[in-house]
């Protein structure tokens, strides 16, 4: 018979063998996939076919759409040379090609390359119509020119310009003493010429100044901050604030001068490096034999000790110990952002929508140019905070003010605050379109909620907190609802935290404090009553997860973090009556009212203070107008996020989330522990150590019906736990090697992994999420990753790292696919909610997330991030719905309740035992010489472990025996284990004494010892009439047979030799006796009705049947009286009534309800209640067996 050939499928390449196929695009790759190397065959004529790109080094071809992807296919990367244009998101590539600038980032007066390229080759920006080019090239608003304000920072703005006729100035000004024009009196001697002539910085050398409180006075006659002083920048104009400081504590690698430190390498090198030769001489000459963990050197005081860069030298003076820069005070606000800790070294990291500065540790905004939205008296101005272009966008009527602005970035509305007109109005950006959203109202400060649609605003008046709908129009009656209004004295500012569902206020009366309460105005607290004066403005950092504040009455501006700890208060001379306050990047910005200016400074020091606007005008709110962040580079626009609060962390491994809980659960590379973040708390002590693994946890995933939580660590087993972390149980733990993935699908009671096997054999395998009914589904794959079970638990996908591609097969082992292929540097995966997402990395350090629809495998979408992922989820509210037997009350379990489809099954930790099918009661305790089986169901001597005799009922006593004769012979059962046909009886000598006929079945579990319910007083076993259920056979002494001890039975056993004899207890004898030991021998003292070694046997007694008979003559009675009155008060029913109900009962022996339990896949236990059970089986997808 001839063989049928072997038929390729569409894309696949059929070897010349005939005997394999492999993927199309692993033809002529430089690598044999076919055995017979004939895929690497004739390769140059086919890579002369359209659509093909040869690389440069002749020995591969790829597919052309794969050139200039940003991932090189070739050996030699070919086919991504030549390929880079500029764009947008990519203006300008510098330092050598390793770094990327924005177009918003070219010529914005700060350098973004090393070498300074974006600053280079700078032309002025061509202004529009409306706009006056200053010489600087700075673009700002005609309205701007000749209006006796400096706009250009030039002052090119104010030349030319006719000199109006001499007014009189307001009492806060002055006049130029030549030019003629008025100046506000705060603007003298403040460091800018605002005259023409120059007169108001004339004269302005001043005797002793008087510093404030948390000030210091250089020896220049300047102020600034007390913890500016020795910080090692100098911050006076003459440099003393750096003068008298001590010598700083040099580093690990480094030597100590007398004032200064150098490096190790300079030491005893001949050459005097130190002012005063300290650093020479001595004893350079003595060889370098110290025993040091990393570094040893020579000095003039002998060999020292020392550590690479990122160690600290240990009190040992020898071993070297890692520093954590993100956590020690001498490297506080290393990063810009996000510090991420390593050995020997930390690593900053950005949020989506920022890049990492050369300098590797400052983050910038990408995208898009920042504006900075400024309400000034009656004009809106949109100032650039790259380019310094400024705008009016809106001018309202003279004598109305905008007094306080908000923007809804969904809407690209900006709403503000009238203060005269008391209403609160909106302008969309994009139309230009007005409207008036709510009239008749009084407001200090408004604030925008993007995610509930709603606008708040604070009546410090009234001592109330309203809100109402953003999509409102005006219909003559206001419309709002009072939010907060209790306990309200003069709520001055507000700020809204949409992601967390919190809003924030302060409070300026004679106790002035900041609070916080959800956004409905519950959960309301005080998080700051300290260090404050007149908080008059507040904001929140969501990048650094801290809320800022300005103080009027301190000349101040504060921070601390969400949960109200870590406060920090600048006073700075600058700062004298500050209105607004906002936080953008690095630099906190404000308005204000002395000078009508709008500043900024570094929000973690301080300085480089700048003055951005400077107008005759009242400055009142700011705001940062951002658009919607873009992805540093690639085909769409990230997508919306949120950030949560994981700074200075070590890296994770894993994450997970319960939408129910709103809980962020995650893993850490050096945690040893299982956390969880609850959202709603996020930024307030909400970290919490959930569960202790042991070591790095390789795959987590939620039961997020039930609460539990799966997850692989260093072992090779799959572990749960409840949601608390109380109770944990080893689900899976034989025949794995070294899982790296697993996937839930709670609503089924699915449970699949990834095991990587021996030798590269990996397989795919699912099973109920007890554990129980594994199968393997796959074997082909190499290194599975990202398990996922999508559609209503029917398919699971994966990707495979080894291969590059995505799999899926239905969880019946039917249909396996490959779904996308040619994924060069695949790290991530995840599949739901109708798509899949994955994640490669270029090479560049940064990460390219992909997605598409499952069912579209052509289009793929993808967007960039600066960061390190470790892991992907994909997420929804409808996603994590259904039902499970644990899903509601833990199933009626005590402690583990773990789901199977249709029902569950309770389990307990270890040193607990499953009772009635619910309940998990503590195991027994062996005390020495004694060990406790596996199943801690009972204890033995060490003399039972492998002696080819089950002792323990789960046969732990035999696993894994080498026996001498290397012949394992049959492993049987104990002697006194009674058969299901006979039973044996032990005299109290131990000898066994005929057997008796039986004539009543006895229940026998398959190889476990069986014990007998004792049913009176005698000691002899008689045959069983009844069929029972052995009761628990660690079940204590009751009372009552605490009294049947008339006849004892004694038992014993030899200790092992070379032992020295322990006192033993009633637990050695199973609760069932008296234990004592004389010399080498333990002896039980049974109580009545138990027998054996150990009293593990229960015996019955001859007079059950006699008694059991009686009980069962009267049972018979009073049914039979029952019976008769039932049945008289139906017939009576029937003559009444048309329609009768009936009750169909079901009977089920106690030998059937055991095999359905260990072959049906629904459980049935003492929780079961019959009502509950559907009237039809569950429908499967397609007939799905699952």
């Amino acid at each position: 018979m001839i063989p049928t050939p072997l038929q390729c499928r569409m894309f696949e390449f059929l070897c010349r063998n005939g005997e394999e196929c492999i993927q199309h695009e692993y033809v002529c790759d430089g690598e044999n996939d076919c055995v017979d190397g004939s895929d690497e065959e004739n390769c140059s004529q086919f890579c002369s076919n359209q659509g093909m790109f040869e690389c440069e080094s002749g020995n591969k071809c790829i597919e052309e759409r794969y050139r200039c992807d940003g991932f090189p296919h070739c050996p030699d990367g070919s086919d991504e040379s030549s390929c880079w244009v500029a764009t947008a998101e990519c203006a300008l590539r510098c330092d050598n090609d390793s770094h990327c600038v924005p177009e918003s980032w070219l010529c914005d007066g700060s350098p973004d390359c090393l070498d300074q390229k974006d600053e280079q080759s700078c032309v002025q920006e061509e202004c529009t119509e409306q706009e006056f080019q200053c010489k600087t090239g700075q673009c700002v608003s005609y309205s701007f020119r000749c209006d006796g304000d400096y706009d250009c920072k030039d002052h090119s703005d104010e030349e030319g310009c006719i000199i109006p006729k001499l007014q009189k100035c307001r009492s806060d000004e002055f006049r130029c003493l030549r030019t003629g024009e008025c100046v506000l009196e705060a603007w003298k001697c403040d460091g800018d010429m605002d005259c023409k002539d120059g007169f108001d910085e004339q004269d302005c050398e001043s005797g002793e100044v008087q510093c404030a409180i948390k000030e210091w006075r250089c020896t220049s006659q300047e102020c600034i901050p007390d913890f500016w002083l020795c910080d090692g920048e100098e911050d006076c104009k003459d440099g003393s604030d750096e003068m008298t400081c001590k010598p700083r504590k040099c580093k690990g690698y480094e030597f100590q001068c007398d004032t200064t430190c150098i490096h190790y390498t300079r030491v005893c090198d001949g050459i005097r490096d130190c002012v005063n030769g300290s650093d020479e001489g001595g004893r350079c000459a003595i060889p370098c034999q110290r025993s040091c963990s990393q570094i040893c050197y020579k000095t003039p005081a002998g060999p020292k000790c020392a550590c690479n860069k990122g160690f600290r030298l240990s009190r040992d003076g020898r071993s070297c110990r890692d520093i954590n820069e993100c956590k020690d005070p001498t490297y506080e606000e290393t990063c810009s952002q996000t510090c991420l800790n390593a050995v020997g070294a930390y690593k900053c990291i950005c949020h989506p929508g920022y890049l990492l500065e050369p300098d590797r540790h400052t983050c910038k905004v990408g995208g898009s140019e920042p504006m900075l939205l400024v309400a000034v008296q009656f004009d809106l101005i949109l100032y650039g905070l790259r380019s310094m272009k400024e705008d009016v966008i809106l001018t309202t009527e003279k004598d109305l003010i905008i007094f306080s602005i908000d923007y809804d970035l969904v809407d690209q509305k900006i709403f503000w605050m009238d203060l005269n007109a008391k209403s609160i109005k909106w302008m969309n950006t994009k139309t230009k379109e007005r409207g008036s959203l709510v009239k008749g109202i009084r407001s200090d400060c408004i604030a925008v909620d993007w995610i509930g649609r709603n606008l708040y605003w604070t009546d410090g008046t009234a001592g109330q907190i309203l809100a109402t709908k953003l999509n409102g129009t005006w219909r003559r009656n206001p419309e709002y609802t009072v939010v907060l209004e209790e306990d309200l004295d003069q709520p001055r500012s507000l700020a809204l935290h949409p992601l967390d569902g919190m809003m924030y206020w302060a409070e300026i009366t004679s106790d002035p404090h900041i609070e916080e309460a959800s956004m409905d105005g519950n959960n309301r607290r005080i998080l700051i009553d300290t260090g404050l004066g007149w908080p008059t403005s507040i904001t929140l950092d969501l990048v650094s997860w801290r809320i800022f504040w300005s103080d009027d009455k301190l000349h101040s501006f504060g921070s601390a973090k969400l949960d109200g700890t870590d406060i920090k208060v600048f006073q700075l001379p600058q700062i004298h009556s500050p209105f607004s306050v906002t936080v953008f990047e690095d630099n906190v910005y404000w308005s204000e009212m002395k000078t009508r200016t709008v500043q900024k400074v570094n929000k973690r020091t301080g300085k480089n203070r700048a003055v951005l606007i400077k107008r005759h005008g009242q400055p009142y709110g700011l705001k940062v107008y951002l658009k919607k962040l873009s992805s540093s580079s690639g085909e769409v626009a990230l997508p919306n996020y949120m950030t949560l609060p994981l700074t200075n962390t070590v890296p994770l491994t894993v994450t997970d989330y319960s939408v129910h809980n709103s809980a962020f659960y995650f893993a850490e590379w050096e945690g040893n522990f299982i956390k969880m973040l609850t959202i709603k708390d996020a930024g307030r002590s909400s970290l919490k150590k959930v569960l202790p693994v042991e070591g790095a946890v390789i795959s987590l995933a939620l039961d997020w019906l039930s609460g539990n939580i799966y997850w692989i660590d260093k072992r090779p087993a799959i572990s749960v736990a409840t949601a608390t972390g109380q109770y944990s149980y080893v689900v899976i733990g034989d025949e794995l090697h070294r899982p790296i993935s697993m996937a839930l699908h709670p609503p089924t009671a699915t449970m699949c992994l990834a095991d990587l096997g021996p030798e590269g054999r990996s397989k795919i395998e699912c099973a109920f999420m007890d554990g129980s009914r594994r199968r393997v589904l796959w074997r082909r794959s190499q290194k599975p990753i990202g398990l996922s079970i999508v559609e209503a638990g029917s398919w699971l996908y994966w990707a495979d790292q080894a291969k590059g591609v995505v799999e899926r097969i239905r969880l019946d082992g039917t249909r396996f696919r490959v779904v996308q292929g040619s994924l060069r540097g695949l790290k991530l995966f995840a599949a739901g909610e109708g798509m899949m997402v994955w994640t490669t990395a270029p090479g560049n350090g940064s990460t390219r997330v992909w997605y598409n629809k499952l069912e579209q495998t052509i289009e793929r979408r993808w967007f960039q991030v600066g960061q390190n992922l470790v892991d992907v989820k994909i997420y929804s509210q409808l996603s994590q719905q259904g039902s499970n037997g644990c899903a509601e009350k833990n199933g009626g379990c005590s402690q583990l309740c773990l789901p199977v489809p249709g029902g569950r099954n309770c389990k307990c930790a270890h040193g607990y035992n499953l009772e009635r099918g619910t309940e998990c009661v503590e195991a027994m305790k062996c005390l020495p010489p004694f060990r406790a089986c596996a199943d801690d169901s009972k204890c033995i001597t060490m003399a039972q472990i492998c002696d080819r005799r089950l002792d323990c009922s789960d046969g732990s006593d035999e696993r894994g025996c080498s026996y001498p004769d290397r012949e394992r012979s049959q492993v049987t059962g104990r002697p006194q284990i009674p058969s299901v046909s006979q039973a044996a009886t032990k005299t109290t000598s131990g000898k066994a004494t005929a057997k008796e006929p039986t004539t009543g079945v006895v229940y026998v579990q398959p190889e476990i010892t069986q014990y007998y319910k004792k049913t009176s007083k005698t000691q002899k076993v008689t045959t069983a009439t009844t069929q029972t259920l052995p009761v628990s056979r660690w079940q204590k002494t009751t009372p009552l047979t605490a009294q049947k001890r008339e006849w004892p039975v004694v038992t014993q056993a030899v200790l092992i030799s070379g032992l020295e004899p322990q006192p033993c207890s009633s637990e050695t004898c199973n609760m069932r006796g008296d234990c004592t030991v004389k010399g080498d021998t333990v002896k039980c003292h049974c109580s009545l009705g138990y027998s054996g070694e150990y009293c593990e046997v229960e015996v019955r007694s001859r007079s059950g049947p006699v008694i059991l008979s009686i009980i069962i003559i009267l049972l018979i009675a009073m049914a039979a009286a029952a019976g008769f009155i039932f049945f008289w008060k139906q017939r009576t029913r029937e003559r009444t009534s048309s329609t009768s109900s009936t009750r169909f009962l079901t009977y089920q022996k106690d030998r059937e309800l055991e095999e359905n339990v260990l072959e049906n896949e629904t459980v049935i236990n003492d929780a079961y209640e019959p009502e509950q059970e559907l009237r039809a089986p569950l429908p499967t997808d397609k007939g799905t067996d699952i």
